[in-house]
């Protein structure tokens, strides 16, 4: 038996005397590096739409009729609806897991103004994008077409300058293609690049159609140029001499906001298309314009959302979809009440993600056999944080709409009241954005991660250029999504799962959605509600 002597007492007293003050200091170096912010954490209702994998089955209290149902209301379902009602079916309903219809385009408010919560901002349009821009009128962004064919658009909903600027070696530089400090030989494998992609926006393929298009299968099908969806944009790039960091930065900062994933992984195809695709024109703008509005492209859902009123059943979880003699059964829980209930219809498109129709439960077996497993999407975290206008800014370019920060793990800030008529506001939102690689940063940690972590997250990364930041916020509400854009990875755009995953059912259950073109941008929603309307007319 071991005995208890003065030299280990002495011992432990000393352990004592130095570990309490040790701890002390731990305590307080993890409160001043990780302060407090007020706010809350928000997410889309996945705990409801999990729900899919182990529906209980219970007896349905309702059941309604329609000639159409659409599942979702982004920005597809929302176009598939608005072109049933041009054509005169009045007769569909929209059902809607959330409160709030418009997918990523949603947006929050606060009481010092709106703000986006994913989707931001729309390029101006191509001329041939002639059925967006008919929508463009109708919702007075376009304010008058002119007699050259040329279009004036609403100077309130161009995007107000400064546009953009990009902090880059300590200083903040007009324009997000890196220029201060960038050595002469990345600056001119830049401007290479630029004069490369500017000529190739104008070529046309061997069926005498632009290379790259808006929406994506209006592209052309010169083999040439669909092979480049087999290797990924870096692969190309270096394949093509362009070794330059600061252009590869730049390239794959482009393809991370528009696509949701890097050079590395996002194909050649997809990457060009990204600096190739759009040719808008304006009276007063360019076609690197855009346009924007506080809360983003939730001014465009409200616009299309007002036309469909009657129309919506929010707060409604679809799992069913069966076949039943001529018709089709829709069931839905009633997350208000916890009913199940069933709208019979002629037809229905399926407007949701295809990680979301793979775990419909349905007694067609052609809904089961679709290639899910070949669609790969981001997650994102997308913050709304509400600032004090008293913050000391870095040397350079003033405060902008877009505010990067170069090899940042974000791709920076909105700042979501730089569209006010009064430019000048006491309290700012800015709306930060950081995406998250499946490898790093799996879907389940990003559910499982807390307020006070993401706030830890964001602070290390804009403090780079607001030292005293937390200081000056008022509030932090981050949004977290799971899923929210499709990958445009290699061999997908051009290969079979997309073209055999956009095949309707029997005539009778069609799909529409952005992760069915392979670039989740609203130009391709919008078309992609446009076109399964004009199949289902057709059929």
């Amino acid at each position: 038996m071991s005995t208890f002597n003065r030299r280990k007492f002495l011992g432990f007293i000393l352990l004592g005397m130095v570990s309490i003050p040790l701890i002390r200091a731990l305590i307080s170096w993890i409160k001043q590096t990780t302060p407090i912010l007020p706010g809350t954490l928000k997410t889309a209702s996945y705990k409801v739409g999990h729900l899919l994998w182990n529906m209980p089955l219970k007896k349905i209290s309702r059941i309604d009729q329609a000639d159409y149902v659409i599942v979702g209301s982004g920005i597809s379902a929302l176009s598939a609806a608005l072109a049933l009602k041009n054509q005169g079916d009045l007769n569909f309903k929209i059902l809607e897991l959330e409160e709030q219809a418009g997918g990523n385009s949603r947006y929050g408010s606060n009481a010092h103004g709106k703000f986006p919560l994913g989707a931001h901002y729309l390029p101006i349009p191509s001329p041939s994008m002639k059925e967006l821009i008919v929508f463009l009128k109708s919702a007075g962004v376009i304010e008058k077409e002119n007699e050259d064919g040329s279009l004036t658009y609403n100077e309130e909903y161009l995007c107000s300058a400064p546009e953009d600027r990009l902090f880059i070696h300590g200083k903040w530089q007009s324009g997000l293609i890196p220029d201060f400090g960038v050595p002469e030989n990345d600056r001119q494998q830049i401007k290479r690049f630029i004069d490369f992609t500017n000529a190739l926006k104008q070529q046309k393929g061997n069926d005498d159609k632009y290379l790259f298009d808006f929406p994506l299968d209006r592209s052309s099908s010169d083999e040439a140029f669909r092979k480049l969806d087999n290797v990924t944009m870096k692969e190309y790039l270096l394949a093509e001499g362009y070794t330059s960091d600061y252009l590869h930065w730049y390239v794959d900062y482009s393809c991370k906001d528009d696509y949701g994933t890097g050079i590395s992984d996002v194909s050649a195809w997809a990457g060009l298309h990204y600096f190739c695709a759009r040719r808008g024109t304006a009276t007063n703008g360019t076609a690197h314009d855009v346009l924007t509005w506080p809360e983003g492209n939730g001014w465009l859902v409200d616009k299309m959302r007002q036309q469909l009123e009657g129309h919506f059943i929010t707060q409604a979880l679809a799992y069913q979809v069966n076949e039943k003699n001529d018709l089709l059964e829709v069931d839905y829980l009633n997350v208000k009440t916890s009913q199940p209930q069933r709208i019979q219809c002629k037809k229905v498109i399926l407007c949701c993600p295809q990680f979301v129709i793979k775990h419909f439960r349905s007694n067609i077996p052609e809904l089961a056999q679709r290639p899910y497993n070949q669609f790969d999407y981001s997650s994102w975290m997308v913050a709304n944080i509400t600032v004090k206008n008293t913050l000391e800014e870095k040397s350079g370019a003033d405060l902008s709409w877009d505010n990067v920060l170069y090899n940042s793990p974000s791709l920076g800030y909105i700042n979501s009241s730089h569209q006010h008529l009064n430019r000048y506001q006491p309290v700012l939102n800015f709306t930060y954005y950081r995406l998250f690689d499946a490898q790093q940063y799996s879907r389940k940690k990003i559910l499982q991660t807390q307020h006070s972590e993401w706030a830890d997250l964001m602070l290390k990364d804009m403090r780079k250029v607001y030292p005293a930041l937390e200081k000056n916020i008022l509030n932090f509400e981050p949004f977290v999504w799971g899923h929210a854009m499709i990958k445009p990875v290699k061999h997908f755009i051009w290969g079979a799962a997309r073209k055999e995953a956009k095949k309707s059912i029997r005539g009778k259950i069609y799909f529409a959605h952005t992760d069915l073109s392979g670039i989740s941008t609203f130009e391709e929603g919008f078309y992609q509600g446009i076109q399964v309307v004009q199949s289902i007319s057709t059929s």
